[in-house]
């Protein structure tokens, strides 16, 4: 069976390979538009900036460290004086650091992660802070596993912070050395250097 085009007859084998090209067409259209889609999120990198870990990280688990412009901890407190800190708009520069130990296998129960805060003031260029002084600035420790009663954001008061401005462009310094007596910890120390 043929049909009679204008121009020329088609034979009804030609018309289905015709509209697998149109298929295939259409395919090609849908994943382009879905590319393009994907990549049109706008992010600001002025405003929050995620860099190479240089701190000691333990093998067992992966660390990140992420520094934001013009943000500022609220903390909230639950069960009496427990803190909670939440990220948003303000004057200041926060720090987050966070470790999370690989998943034991076959455990429900098996995550386990430190996060350590910091809030100070992006006109600081020199803070040395130790002992009780680190709460001049806005300094978190929080450890959430499936461990009774040690869970949570701590307070921290025991060691050492060091934060310089270099004089290289919005170039800073971050040393913390620092220990709780509220809950076990992992990481006690961070070293980086970062840009904002």
């Amino acid at each position: 069976m043929s049909y009679i085009n204008k121009y020329k007859v088609l034979t009804e084998n030609q018309i289905q390979i015709s509209n697998s090209h149109m298929y295939i067409r259409f395919i090609l259209f849908l994943f382009l538009i879905f590319l393009i889609g994907c990549g049109s999120k706008k992010t600001d990198k002025k405003q929050t900036t995620a860099y190479e870990i240089k701190s000691i990280c333990p093998v067992d688990g992966s660390c990140s460290f992420t520094a934001w412009k013009n943000k500022s901890l609220l903390i909230t407190y639950y069960e009496g004086n427990k803190p909670s800190p939440e990220i948003v708009n303000g004057p200041n520069i926060v720090i987050q650091f966070e470790y999370k130990r690989h998943e034991v296998p076959n455990a429900s129960d098996g995550h386990y992660s430190e996060h350590i805060y910091i809030e100070f003031a992006e006109n600081e260029t020199d803070l040395e802070l130790e002992g009780k002084n680190l709460q001049n600035v806005k300094l978190l420790f929080g450890r959430f596993c499936y461990c009774k009663g040690q869970n949570g954001f701590y307070k921290i008061t025991n060691g050492k912070l060091s934060i310089k401005k270099l004089k290289v462009d919005n170039l800073y310094e971050l040393k913390l050395q620092f220990t709780t007596n509220e809950a076990p910890q992992i990481i006690t120390e961070i070293k980086e250097t970062f840009r904002l």
